[in-house]
């Protein structure tokens, strides 16, 4: 019931709103679809809830294990620090137990922060409230027991109520992690169920989504493909000739105005087809009532025929058949003169034509010598084409070629004037190096002085060292006599002149000391004298190379100055030479391209005359079956024409016997006692009427081939 009301819901709507109805819900399906495929990654992504929820415990789980490691590093520092008491690694150690302690109160933050659960967060205050206890009596008991130097006092309290608070902290820990551990182990499984019913869910539901959309994507399709396959079964029907068929098709909009068109048309044909039938009817009864009466004419020939004999008791019956053959004879009078009038008109269009067929038999004589001229024409185009293509390729060839040197010329200069343009570089470069290795050498000149001066100043300054050294030996001779004359004093003083001894033999010491040391001094500066004099010799020996080295280098620049002139005037000549050769190439380049556009031109003027050549000889050709064509038609029109003079004159003839027998019969009415001439106007009757039987038997027959015709036609059509 429910797909029938919707079927006819359908029926009843526009083929663009099923359409739009169609797309508005495989949409809506499709957005349900992705929504909740959205849904289900909110929840089953790596940020929704549950998935947070398993995040945070197994980070406290993380964070109570490193809080439960720094403890037990925690409780190892304090008997270390225990054992060491003081120095620096106490005080490091102590450091450290303030880091830690530090550290465990963060950690103890941290994983009041992941925990969400009441219950475990009661468990990690109590063991807070444990680590809090414990860190109280470690900083306040324990450390400054340990500093007083109380290791009983430590010990006992590390080892009675600190242990104590250690292992209640370590148990309270240990249920933690467990029941953490069941937790997330837990949560991961429902999340599991949950994520795998979702998803079962969702894809039950695109299912029946994707299972709605084809059901009602076929079902639109059917609505609308079905009334389009009946109209399509009916048009063949129709084409058939079942005419009596019509469609049933409860439907709107397009579908259902093509099926009232459709049925509108058949309607029309069978009317068409109706009609026609009856009108095939009637004219099979009108044919076959002129064949009877045709039987009937012949008949009455016939029978006239026999009473030709009886003329005398047939007189009135010979009356009425003289009027009758007077009627005949007048119709058929007024057919000859349509006729005649016809064939007339017939032979003056014939004339026409033929005298049209003579004039264009002259247009093709004319037409075919003007194509021969022109073919002759094109041939001989086509000849000097050639041997103007030949010349046009070589031509080009040789321009090729001439292009090809002038570019090479072109490259050669080009290159030339490269070389004379890096020759011309080089050359002030060389004059520039030139004028600074004089400069350099002029420098070297004058530093060479300097040392010179120098070296002798360092000679002088040497001599004066030596003469320093003299007196500071001398003096070092008058310090050991001194010492000597000391240590003397201090032997005649005792025991009083023991220290002043020991300062003697110093002093002594430090004279020898110096007065080796000046003896030294004395060889080193005796050396650098010997050094410097050489120097000074070797200085003068360069300056002079250096003079004679800035003569040949002036000289050298003059030279290269010259060199530079020379080349800077052979570089403009070879610039001039390299334009010149660039113009010249650019010409030839562009008589190269003109020569290949005009061989290019020459070669399509080629094409086109053997075209044209090849067109006129089938011009050619075609011209002289038209003259021959032309010959025929005008041969036939000349026959034609004299078959219609004979026809006009036959036609006048047969006028001239109609007017005749119309006076015949006129006087045979007039005279119709005389039975001679009313048998001869019988026998004529006779005659005409045999024609006239002829003329309507072969209508009568041709009239019946098209009913025939028809009837078969209409054979195929079912009303």
């Amino acid at each position: 019931m429910g797909a029938t009301s919707l079927a006819t819901a359908c029926s009843g709507l526009k083929l663009r709103t099923r359409m739009f109805l169609l797309s508005l819900f495989s949409f809506t399906a499709i957005l349900i679809i992705i929504i909740m495929g959205g849904f289900l990654l909110n929840d089953v992504r790596i940020n929704g809830n549950n998935y947070k929820t398993i995040r945070n415990s197994k980070d406290a789980l993380e964070k109570i294990a490193l809080l439960k490691s720094d403890i037990y590093q925690l409780n190892s520092e304090v008997l270390t620090y225990m054992t060491e008491k003081r120095g620096p690694v106490a005080e490091a150690l102590f450091s450290k137990i303030k880091d830690h302690t530090d550290d465990i109160d963060f950690k103890y933050d941290d994983v009041q922060g992941l925990i969400e659960s009441p219950e475990k967060r009661e468990a990690v205050i109590k063991a807070e409230a444990i680590w809090n206890d414990y860190k109280k009596t470690l900083l306040e008991e324990i450390i400054p027991a340990v500093q007083r130097n109380d290791p009983a006092r430590a010990s006992f309290l590390l080892n009675g109520i600190q242990e104590q608070r250690f292992s209640s902290f370590s148990s309270t820990i240990a249920l933690m992690v467990d029941s953490l551990r069941r937790d997330v182990y837990q949560t991961e499984k429902e999340v599991s169920a949950i994520t795998q019913k979702k998803i079962v869910v969702t894809a039950v539901i695109t299912f029946f989504l994707i299972t709605a959309i084809i059901a009602l994507s076929a079902f639109i399709t059917e609505s609308v493909t079905r009334p389009i396959r009946q109209c399509v079964d009916f048009a063949k029907k129709v084409a058939g000739g079942s005419l009596e068929q019509r469609l049933s098709i409860n439907a709107c909009g397009e579908v259902g105005d093509l099926a009232v068109a459709m049925n509108t048309m058949a309607e029309n044909l069978h009317g068409i087809v109706s009609r026609l039938s009856i009108a095939a009817r009637d004219l099979t009864s009108i044919d076959r009532n002129i064949e009877t009466a045709t039987r009937q004419v012949t008949g009455a020939v016939r029978l006239q025929e026999e009473s030709i004999s009886e003329t005398t008791r047939t007189v009135e019956l010979i009356n009425s058949s003289v009027f009758q053959i007077a009627d005949g004879v007048d119709q058929l009078s007024c057919s000859a003169t349509e006729t005649s009038s016809s064939i007339l008109q017939m032979a003056a269009s014939i004339e026409e034509v033929a005298l049209n067929t003579d004039k264009l038999g002259e247009s093709v004589d004319e037409v075919s010598s003007s194509i021969i001229e022109m073919a002759t024409s094109i041939k001989g185009i086509s000849n000097n084409i050639v041997n103007l293509l030949d010349a046009s390729t070589t031509t080009a060839s040789s321009v090729a070629e001439m292009d090809a040197t002038i570019q090479q010329v072109e490259r050669n200069a080009m290159d030339t004037a490269a070389i004379s343009e890096t020759v011309k570089t080089d050359a002030a470069n060389g004059l520039k190096s030139v004028q600074e290795t004089i400069i350099g050498m002029q420098e070297i000149r004058r530093a060479s002085q300097i040392t010179t001066e120098v070296v002798e100043h360092l000679s002088l300054r040497a001599h004066d060292i030596g003469a320093i050294l003299s007196v500071i030996d001398e003096v070092a001779e008058q310090t050991n006599l001194l010492a000597l004359n000391a240590a003397i004093i201090a032997a005649q003083a005792g025991e009083h002149g023991k220290g002043f001894a020991v300062v003697a033999d110093e002093i002594k010491e430090l004279a020898e000391r110096t007065s080796s040391s000046t003896r030294e001094i004395g060889q080193v500066i005796k050396g650098v004298q010997e050094d410097t004099s050489r120097a000074v010799a070797a200085i003068n020996e360069a300056e002079m190379a250096i003079s004679a080295g800035e003569e040949l280098s002036e000289r050298s620049g003059q030279m290269l100055e010259k060199i530079v002139a020379g080349v800077q005037q052979a570089g403009l000549q070879i610039d001039a030479i390299a334009r010149a050769t660039v113009e010249q190439a650019k010409g030839s380049q562009s008589i190269r391209i003109a020569m290949e556009q005009v061989e290019e031109m020459v070669e399509q003027m080629a094409n086109s005359t053997r075209e044209h050549s090849r067109g006129s000889d089938l011009i050619t050709i075609a011209v002289e079956r038209m003259r021959e064509m032309t010959d025929q038609v005008r041969g036939s029109t000349r026959e034609q024409s004299k078959a219609s003079s004979l026809i006009a004159k036959s036609t006048e003839d047969i006028i001239a016997l109609i007017d005749r027998i119309r006076v015949a019969c006129n006087a045979q009415t007039e005279h119709s006692r005389s039975i001679d001439r009313m048998v001869g106007n019988i026998r004529q009757s006779s005659a005409s009427t045999s024609q006239a039987y002829q003329v309507m038997n072969s209508a009568v027959t041709g009239l019946s081939h098209q009913i025939d015709q028809l009837e078969k036609e209409m054979a195929g059509f079912t009303i």
